[in-house]
């Protein structure tokens, strides 16, 4: 299933331009129509997660009637681990944040970063210091410091 990041969000701003002007019309409040303008802006994010961890496969693969021409025995043995679990409000988890990337690039590159290094970066946008982030990782200061540097490094290149 593709999702067209630039395409789907030029929609949904094009919606909602004409959406600010009939919910001022009506008498709403900037506040109130922020909110909803939020909560959409929310469940696009959420979709665009799901579509980039998703692939469509037809429902005829799932039945057990189906013909053994039609199902994959590769789906059969991997549908455990093609399967992805997802919060149901990805925004909470601690990696949430990342979901507020706009730069399409940076996004899939955090998206794609070890889980380890994505622990970093999050630790070090929590204002935690290079020694405490060190001691929580179970690593030396300087390890700390060459990771912190080769990531900036890989960012800088992508933006």
């Amino acid at each position: 299933m593709e999702f067209n990041n630039g395409l789907e969000r030029k929609r949904l701003e094009e919606r909602w331009e004409k959406l600010r002007k009939e919910y001022a019309a009506a008498g709403m409040d900037e506040a109130g129509i922020q909110k909803m303008y939020e909560y959409d802006l929310a469940q696009y994010k959420r979709e665009r997660v799901f579509c980039f961890h998703n692939q469509y496969y037809p429902e005829v693969l799932f039945e057990s009637d189906a013909c053994p021409e039609d199902k994959s025995t590769l789906l059969d043995r991997y549908l455990d681990k093609l399967s992805v679990y997802m919060p149901d409000n990805p925004d909470e988890s601690r990696y949430g944040w990342i979901q507020d990337i706009e730069n399409e690039k940076l996004f899939h590159y955090l998206h794609n970063l070890p889980m380890e290094s994505l622990e970093l970066i999050t630790m070090l946008t929590e204002g935690l210091s290079q020694k405490d982030i060190a001691k929580v990782m179970g690593i030396s200061e300087q390890a700390v410091s060459k990771r912190i540097k080769v990531l900036r490094k890989n960012i800088k290149t992508l933006l």
